[in-house]
């Protein structure tokens, strides 16, 4: 099907503008943070500006692809970032304890970020034939062993925060295709198992104590508890405004750890205060909803599941995100899309809305 002017008119400008929104808002932080260069980090703005446009030439470019022509080579990218979760566990680099980078001079490529948006395509493939009222324990348990693979290469990083996100997109695919409550119940029994079993056998020491810090956040202020109790300090400490732009010390003077990343939204709550950080809610909140809403327009089922995977995407890592940051879930390593500093999470999170942009774009006509 050819691409036309008419189909060209459908790319979703709003959506579009929302994400360009909290990027350039993200680089405006990550400046901010690069204004105090004693320590280290003054290329913190100008690399992520470029992964920023990296990012957006590849939502333009895949956004002008019709996103079923990806059907014949689903299974062919599922493998091939397999393979690449595989080779990263005996040639990548670790970082905080993950052995989960690929590193080349200054590039530094996550294979993980681009694995869980493959998994959304694999899994919105798999099920964009089905009805709810086909779905069985067969497809469900085969749907599993979709996420079965690459979801224990990324706990061999470990790479716990991850893990729990694709399991978070499985279920809330299972959760739009299939109605019957009995599979559900017996889904969540079964996770429970898998987590007093993963307890014991999978968790390291430092993952474990995590968990309970998270359970007992005034333990240890100095020690494993330091990176939170921080976080939920900085937050705070911008009140309704913020202390500005350069000026919040806890992120500033580097009282808070990873404050360009995994915590840059501690770092947007002290500089801008409530009404950023509420800001950046809303903006986030708006986005999902335009993705749901090109999800309910789409043609056919495999567009829909797709978008649905997309705004799911955002959602959980939304969710998990904040949650470390003001103390409400615990930390599992997870960056906030288009905020957090890194170029894997950029350029897979861009990517991710092209797909998006794609499915509006090429609705069905009868131009031939």
């Amino acid at each position: 099907m050819i691409l036309t002017g008419k189909k060209i008119f459908n790319f979703d400008w709003i959506l579009f503008l929302l994400v360009l929104f909290l990027i350039i808002f993200g680089l405006v932080i990550q400046y901010s943070l690069s204004l105090n260069t004693a320590f280290g980090v003054s290329n913190l703005f100008v690399r992520q500006s470029v992964f920023a446009v990296i990012g957006l030439i590849l939502l333009f470019i895949v956004s002008l692809i019709d996103f079923r022509n990806l059907k014949p080579l689903i299974y062919f990218i599922y493998i091939i970032t397999n393979l690449l979760l595989l080779v990263v566990l005996f040639f990548g680099e670790t970082v905080r304890g993950v052995k989960g980078w690929f590193h080349y001079g200054i590039i530094n490529f996550q294979p993980v970020e681009l694995a869980k948006i493959v998994l959304i395509l694999v899994l919105a493939y798999f099920w964009g034939f089905s009805k709810k009222r086909e779905v069985s324990i067969k497809r469900i348990f085969l749907s599993f062993l979709i996420i079965f693979l690459p979801l224990i290469l990324i706990l061999k990083q470990p790479d716990l925060g991850s893990a729990l996100a694709i399991i978070g997109l499985w279920l809330i695919f299972l959760l739009i295709v299939d109605n019957n409550i009995k599979h559900f119940i017996v889904l969540g029994l079964i996770i429970v198992i898998l987590l007093s079993f993963s307890w014991f056998v999978w968790l390291k020491d430092y993952q474990k104590t995590r968990l309970m810090i998270y359970f007992e956040p005034g333990r240890d202020l100095l020690g494993k508890g330091y990176q939170i109790n921080q976080s939920i300090i900085t937050v705070g400490s911008g009140k309704l405004f913020g202390r500005g732009l350069g000026f919040g010390p806890q992120s500033q003077l580097r009282f808070l750890p990873l404050s360009e990343t995994d915590f840059v939204f501690a770092t947007i709550g002290e500089e801008t205060g409530f009404l950023g950080a509420g800001m950046v809610l809303i903006f986030f909140l708006v986005i999902i909803k335009r993705i749901l809403k090109i999800a309910k327009k789409a043609y056919d089922q495999f567009g829909s599941l797709i978008a649905i995977g997309v705004s799911a995407y955002i959602f959980i890592q939304l969710i998990i995100n904040i949650g470390m940051n003001i103390g409400l879930m615990p930390i599992i390593g997870i960056p906030l899309p288009f905020l957090s500093y890194g170029g894997s999470s950029m350029v897979c999170s861009l990517l991710a809305i092209g797909l998006v942009e794609s499915i509006a774009i090429h609705q069905p006509r009868l131009e031939v």
